[in-house]
């Protein structure tokens, strides 16, 4: 097998690029990373930088896609996860994005649980085995979904 491959084609592909290979192989890139590698048709590119890239663009891209989602709601570190899954995302490329949004603050499971309860408990008033099934169902962990419960029925009486 060759050591380098030779891009053929390049099209739009619902806001990215699809370059086609040499060997009939396609890869979904973002704009972005074809402009910062300098990727056009004919260009020649060897097999590892061609991972490479396209591990960059997948991050790039599965960070995006998150962004998206954030911006209109809360989502558990779980649920991101599954969504980015549906997706076809590696799961190292799932666990970076999703660390780097923790570390920034922008999922936070307890968080997420603790606005979930109160949502629920504001709208259908429920009972603790309800709400901690509720939350586990969102891929909050047992634990984090008893405590975060436990917390805000403190002050109410279930019956």
């Amino acid at each position: 097998m060759k050591d380098k491959l030779k891009i053929i084609a390049i099209s739009k592909k619902q806001g990215c690029c699809q370059i086609v290979l040499s060997n009939d192989d396609k890869a979904v890139l973002s704009w972005g990373i074809l402009k910062k590698y300098q990727l056009k048709k004919g260009t020649e590119i060897s097999i590892e930088s061609l991972y490479e890239i396209k591990a960059e663009s997948d991050f790039i891209r599965a960070e995006n896609y998150c962004s998206y989602l954030l911006a209109r709601r809360e989502y558990s570190s779980g649920m991101l996860k599954n969504k980015l899954f549906s997706k076809n995302y590696d799961a190292d490329i799932s666990n970076a994005v999703i660390n780097k949004l923790k570390q920034a603050k922008l999922v936070d499971d307890n968080r997420f649980a603790h606005l979930a309860v109160e949502t629920l408990l504001r709208n259908k008033p429920a009972g603790r085995s309800y709400l901690i099934a509720y939350l586990k169902s969102k891929y909050i962990s047992r634990d984090l979904a008893e405590t975060a419960v436990d917390e805000l029925l403190q002050n109410i009486d279930e019956k």
